[in-house]
């Protein structure tokens, strides 16, 4: 193996990187030998795996910067990029491709997942601004960036926010055809436009429709088979029978989990009572617009009538003790992710979950005994929460490998000033455990980068820390 090929393709995780051999970048042409013979920079005699480990210790900043120097280390910059950020969602506005406010368009090969907005006027081009004042992508932009996204292998996400005019999906459809998981916004006024995006997506695994759409019933993709559907989401905020959505699922059989707005599933309840569509997963997007009590009875028989195996219940509006004690009645609950109006809410009783996701460790009376309650708990995700707050389900949740914290605050193990998380006493306590699987614990870049900088190491036997920005918590 010659030195370029050791540089870009050794390692067990090097098989997706590619070698050019006819760059023509003079960045690249590193040291001429006194014979004349071109050779590669020191640098590049690295293997994948020294540079996945250098790559570790930079922050989203260094890795654009290092992405920037030339074609070679774009690609392997790439490469670890995807590792530490492939589950962030890249942003498309005016001016280019941003994660977090760094603008990364040396990694467009790469992104994974991206976020498309269009607001601006499609006709003149002027441009228009968000909320935040930020530029928003208009039409001559937007083809502009689908034309360089258009040779990347990596594509697996799209978030579509406002109307795409045909055009745009026209030219779009060779990235939508390599997109596994598609999120669609406010289509409440084309159906030709709905209809033509849909279609597009060939390949998906994943889509979800939230907005307004009038003339439900008759829309087309509602009598179209999508050969690969596992997950369908919709929140369409609709009150009426919904008949076409029966059809829609007798033709999409290999769909395991359907995803629905509260007020939906109930105004087709019936429809759903008499067929004989079943799922893995049923998700309830809950907001205050049913009847809780009745809608629990609902649940229960959807359950007996073999509707859904396991339950997600998601209430982001916010929760209170009345809807907790209420869904502990509901058969096959195991996720429960929520708002909360009120802190010292007790969910103990919610004995068979395996997922919990709040905004505050404060929402919870029951904090330190959930982990002996909830002996089937798996995954556990909190906004904000402290060390103090993780620990009991490091020393007592045998069966808990993921806990995600967005915001860590001070406790006996982490300050928020030095921002160092002691793992190697965590793993310490985790190995008390008997029968205690290793926990992956995700946090955010600047938590990670210094732990990782202070301790030299992020992976113990039985505690490991990655970035928030590599899992998909949802999928």
């Amino acid at each position: 193996m010659n030195q370029e090929q050791n540089a870009d393709q050794s390692g067990p995780s090097a098989k997706k990187m590619k070698s050019n051999d006819e760059d023509n970048n003079p960045a690249e042409r590193a040291v001429v030998a006194v014979n004349g013979e071109q050779q590669l920079a020191d640098i590049f005699k690295l293997n994948i795996d020294c540079f996945e480990e250098v790559f570790d210790y930079l922050s989203l900043k260094d890795f654009t910067a290092m992405g920037q120097t030339c074609k070679r280390m774009q690609r392997i910059a790439g490469h670890c990029f995807q590792l530490n950020y492939g589950a962030e969602q890249a942003e498309f506005w005016k001016d280019g491709v941003f994660f977090d406010g760094v603008r990364i368009d040396c990694f467009n090969n790469f992104l994974q997942n991206v976020y498309l907005t269009n607001y601006g006027d499609d006709e003149d081009g002027e441009d228009e601004f968000d909320n935040s004042g930020v530029e928003n992508a208009t039409h001559n932009h937007m083809i502009g960036f689908v034309t360089e996204l258009k040779q990347s292998r990596s594509i697996k996400s799209f978030e579509i926010n406002g109307r795409l005019t045909m055009d745009w999906i026209n030219e779009m459809q060779v990235l939508l055809s390599k997109a596994e998981s598609v999120k669609i916004y406010g289509y409440d006024e084309n159906e030709n436009e709905l209809d033509a995006l849909t279609t597009a997506c060939s390949n998906i695994t994943y889509l979800s429709l939230d907005g307004q759409l009038s003339q439900v019933n008759e829309y087309k993709w509602m009598h179209r088979i999508y050969q690969a559907l596992e997950h369908f989401e919709l929140d369409l905020k609709s009150s009426q029978e919904t008949p076409a959505l029966i059809t829609f699922f007798e033709l999409n059989t290999t769909i395991k989990q359907f995803s629905v707005d509260a007020k939906l599933l109930w105004q087709n309840r019936e429809l759903f009572k008499n067929s004989n569509i079943k799922f893995d997963t049923l998700e309830i997007i809950h907001e205050r617009n049913v009847d809780f009590h009745l809608f629990c009875r609902l649940l229960n028989e959807l359950y007996e009538f073999g509707f859904y195996k396991k339950l997600y219940f998601d209430d982001s509006f916010g929760t209170n003790q009345g809807t907790i004690d209420q869904l502990a009645t509901v058969k096959g609950l195991v996720k429960f992710q929520a708002a909360f109006k009120m802190f010292s809410a007790k969910v103990g009783a919610l004995r068979n979950l395996e997922e919990v996701c709040v905004y505050h460790s404060c929402s919870f009376e029951d904090l330190k005994s959930l982990p002996l309650m909830l002996s089937n708990l798996k995954r556990f995700f909190f906004i904000k929460a402290s060390s103090d707050d993780i620990l009991p389900f490091i020393c007592h949740a045998e069966k808990v490998n993921k806990i995600k914290v967005e915001q860590l605050c001070s406790g006996s193990h982490f300050d928020q000033i030095d921002k160092i998380l002691d793992l190697m006493t965590l793993n310490k306590k985790r190995e008390k455990l008997v029968g205690a699987r290793k926990i992956m614990i995700y946090v955010s870049e600047d938590v990670y980068l210094a732990t990782k900088w202070a301790m030299k190491q992020t992976d113990f036997k039985l505690i490991e820390m990655k970035r928030i920005t590599s899992y998909d918590w949802k999928y």
